[in-house]
């Protein structure tokens, strides 16, 4: 399921343009999560996300140089 808020190719040619190094990761998100697979963390919205969040944002906080 594609972000229904938001193009996804308009988002993909965003990051190719960013000029620095770059990380994409595509989430699946349940039926459970955001009903327009846009908001990929919080208890409310999309709670079987927050985890994964979570840990790739301090994984990616603690390898910043």
């Amino acid at each position: 399921m594609e972000d229904k808020v938001v193009n996804p190719q308009k988002i993909k040619k965003f990051i190719s343009g960013w000029g620095g190094k770059s990380t994409i990761e595509i989430i699946k998100l349940s039926k459970n999560d955001d009903k327009y697979s846009h908001v990929l963390a919080g208890y409310i919205i999309s709670p079987n996300q927050t985890q994964h969040a979570r840990k790739t944002m301090v994984n990616w906080i603690e390898n910043l140089n």
